[in-house]
């Protein structure tokens, strides 16, 4: 599949044309190209579209009620059990009894699918959403190793002198040293 861009001629209706301009100028674009090129992006990445057993990254945003009966403890088991596809948890306290998650994943669409589905099917939350994108390069789940419970991909880095970790030469814990990927 080639990345080359390719011209093509589309026809709107006068009034529909001035709403999309005025979109575009809301939301920064500097052309009417890139705009379409993101609306078929998210069209294209509609959950009701993704191939099941395409590797992707994304969000499972969630808010819920932390008051309902044992539910942050219900909630936290599901992410234990879906470990293997959750790259990191963030928690916000929105109000006295309302809290959002936003759980940042990466996976087989199926997989990262079947959470959501169980997260937003407990009783409290009041809003579960998926979002996803594809990887520019499908990559093979085997290719991944698990390094201090982060992924690694395989993948070129700078030169590091080997004490930093694989978040861009951050340092360890004292006395721990990453294994480089090559």
């Amino acid at each position: 599949m080639s990345d080359d861009l390719v011209r093509f001629g589309v026809s709107f209706p006068g009034n529909l044309l001035r709403q999309f301009d005025a979109f575009l100028a809301e939301q920064g674009y500097s052309n009417r190209s890139e705009a379409i090129r993101d609306l078929v992006r998210k069209a294209i990445l509609d959950p009701k579209k993704v191939d099941p057993e395409a590797v992707v990254a994304g969000a499972i945003i969630v808010a819920y009620d932390h008051h309902v009966s044992n539910l942050p403890a219900v909630l936290m088991e599901l992410e234990h059990t879906f470990y293997d596809v959750i790259i990191s948890t963030v928690h916000v306290h929105l109000t006295l009894t309302q809290c959002m998650e936003v759980i940042l994943v990466r996976g087989k669409f199926a997989r990262l699918e079947a959470l959501h589905e169980q997260i937003q099917t407990l009783r409290g939350v009041t809003f579960s959403e998926l979002t996803v994108t594809y990887l520019k390069d499908q990559l093979r789940l085997e290719d991944r190793t698990i390094v201090r419970l982060n992924y690694d991909l395989k993948h070129e880095h700078d030169e590091r002198d080997g004490e930093g970790d694989l978040r861009g030469g951050l340092p360890l814990e004292p006395g721990l040293r990453s294994e480089r990927s090559t």
